[in-house]
């Protein structure tokens, strides 16, 4: 049972690091709650999902696409920074 677990989260390692590596190649293949993905990481997409129960691919795929909104969005945020300015009239 821990033997399984290990690969389960090896394959699914495997997959998000390719996704950090690959990610500056356009996303063409469609994962599970959305998830786009680079066709370089289709071989480890297979590997995860086979070594994984669906409901755990689905678990973690909400979770990395949840992790990627927060962070975009704090980039973004950090990109607006600075303090609100207002005109006034006097």
């Amino acid at each position: 049972m821990v033997s399984n677990l290990v690969n389960n989260l090896q394959a699914r390692d495997a997959f998000y690091d390719c996704l950090q590596k690959q990610s500056d190649k356009k996303p063409t293949e469609l994962g599970c709650v959305g998830l786009l993905y680079p066709a370089e990481c289709k071989k480890s997409r297979l590997a995860y999902e086979n070594s994984c129960r669906p409901s755990w691919v689905k678990h973690f795929d909400r979770l990395y696409c949840k992790e990627k909104r927060v962070q975009r969005l704090l980039d973004d945020k950090e990109i607006r920074g600075g303090p609100l300015v207002l005109s006034q009239k006097v």
